[in-house]
């Protein structure tokens, strides 16, 4: 008899992990959950506290792990003129739709891919045109637009946080200075 009580305790904590497995899976990625997503990185030199990017956005999810995602995004870059440098910030606002292109362990980790639209503002100098020795700045604060692609791999700490690693270019029309804008950075997204 005891012998027979833990069979039955065995196949009942199988059974019962088996459809808690599934529970917890059915709640991510649910068509029309929504999500907040903060987000930070280098950019293309990599020189940490100089170069770096800050984002915020605002995901929905559709079917299939795909989801939209719309973000705002604040670049600091600077560039070197003798033995000053002159800072270039940019202002995005970007929208996507990100396609999963792997699923491992039911969604435990995710691969995506989102084509994105960009458009923004990029200020030289903070509007200073004019440098120190006299020398003056001739490219222009401007409006940009142009695309973007993002690789992402998502990993699931729980139903309501997810880990993400993008990796990241733009391509951007309408500046004087570098039009593919690539960086790399981390971020956690929070489901509502």
């Amino acid at each position: 008899m005891n012998r027979a009580f833990w069979k039955m305790a065995i196949i009942y904590s199988l059974m019962f992990c088996f459809i808690n497995l599934n529970l917890v899976s059915a709640q991510r990625m649910v068509q029309g959950q929504k999500g907040i997503e903060v987000t930070a990185g280098v950019l293309s030199d990599g020189n940490v506290p100089k170069e770096y990017f800050i984002s915020i956005g605002f995901t929905i999810h559709a079917k299939a792990g795909n989801y939209n995602l719309i973000s705002f995004e604040h670049n600091h870059q600077v560039f070197s003129y003798k033995n000053r440098e002159i800072p270039l910030e940019s202002y995005f606002l970007e929208g996507g739709y990100s396609f999963r292109l792997i699923d491992i362990m039911k969604g435990f980790i995710n691969v995506n891919i989102m084509p994105s639209l960009v458009v923004g503002y990029e200020q030289i100098n903070k509007g200073n045109k004019e440098l120190n020795d006299g020398a003056v700045i001739i490219s222009k604060d401007s409006f940009l637009y142009g695309g973007g692609g993002t690789l992402s791999v998502e990993t699931y700490f729980s139903d309501k946080i997810i880990f993400l690693l993008k990796g990241k270019v733009k391509v951007i029309i309408g500046s004087d200075l570098e039009v593919l804008r690539p960086g790399v950075g981390v971020g956690f997204r929070f489901n509502l």
